[in-house]
């Protein structure tokens, strides 16, 4: 009987095992699950890029515990017809046969994506096509991000901007950070110490002088951080969800994961916690369900804070 039971917790054990890696690579490795990263081991964008905004982050406890905040924006919109490679130092791309199409010549490479990649030669970026065609120049800016909803992110003298596909720069580049990506139809920015959304005229749509950070918006709210606290505003700029959680995720699948009193819960768009802050440790949802550690055993839950599958 005991022995039956050992095997019983172990299989138990191991199903959860397989479905919690299975979450992960669906949610929060993408890219790696469809090739990239892991045939890449160089500076390009697969490699170092981190984070959502043009200025670095340090990693913290924080964000390897919400892969997702980061992940699910960086991998959105990416075109994997053309898979990046790494040979001798230097970026390239194969098709899905594995075929060289566009030769390992770049120091530095970006994913494709709308059609185009950013690729560094000879210390100069440009973008090119699938055919492997510079097509936009780069020469004036000391550093490239990839397209996403017609614009990619540019610097030049430590200041950014945003170029469209002519490579014409749409919106100067005046601002001392700003979004790696537009989402959602706007960008967030920071223009003399002061945060604020535009849109993709350059306008400015939202001013958020009262926030120290402000995020990207994901299914209608951002999140935002006063005083080292963090809540949400909508697109009007009204501050929907108040400044309340030590940390906070971005909305997936209608529920976003806080952090209060150092445990992990979720709450909905309306700021009512629908799981309680009891966690450990907490992954955004995915396909209905998120994986959780409670009292240190791992487990499964569904959106209700329901127990699917425990390895207890």
């Amino acid at each position: 009987m005991n022995k039956n039971r050992k095997r019983n917790t172990s299989i138990v054990s191991l199903v959860l095992s397989l479905l919690i890696s299975t979450i992960l690579i669906g949610s929060n490795l993408q890219a790696q699950a469809a090739g990239n990263g892991a045939v890449c081991n160089c500076s390009c964008e697969c490699c170092t890029e981190k984070g959502n905004n043009t200025s670095e982050e340090t990693t913290t406890e924080e964000q390897v515990t919400t892969t997702n905040d980061y992940v699910d924006s960086f991998y959105a919109g990416i075109d994997y017809e053309l898979e990046m490679v790494e040979r001798n130092g230097l970026c390239g791309y194969i098709d899905k046969t594995g075929k060289e199409v566009i030769p390992c010549q770049y120091e530095d490479a970006g994913f494709f994506c709308e059609g185009l990649a950013r690729v560094k030669r000879e210390g100069v970026w440009s973008y090119i096509d699938k055919t492997g065609k510079e097509v936009i120049s780069c020469e004036d800016y000391e550093y490239a991000y990839r397209f996403c909803e017609g614009l990619a992110a540019v610097r030049r003298d430590g200041l950014w901007g945003y170029i469209d596909k002519t490579g014409k720069e749409v919106i100067p580049c005046q601002y001392e950070e700003a979004t790696r990506t537009f989402s959602e139809g706007l960008a967030n920015v920071k223009r003399d110490g002061l945060w604020s959304y535009i849109d993709k005229t350059g306008e400015e749509v939202i001013s958020c002088e009262d926030y120290e950070y402000v995020h990207r918006f994901i299914e209608g709210l951002a999140k935002v951080n006063h005083d080292d606290l963090y809540g949400y505003i909508n697109k009007t700029g009204k501050e929907v969800i108040p400044c309340q959680y030590e940390y906070a995720n971005d909305f997936c699948e209608g529920l976003a994961i806080v952090r209060t009193e150092h445990l992990y819960g979720y709450i909905d768009k309306t700021g009512e916690e629908v799981i309680p802050c009891q966690y450990e440790y907490a992954e955004p949802f995915y396909e209905g369900v998120a994986y959780v550690r409670c009292d240190g055993l791992w487990m499964l839950i569904d959106t209700t804070g329901k127990i699917v599958m425990s390895e207890d």
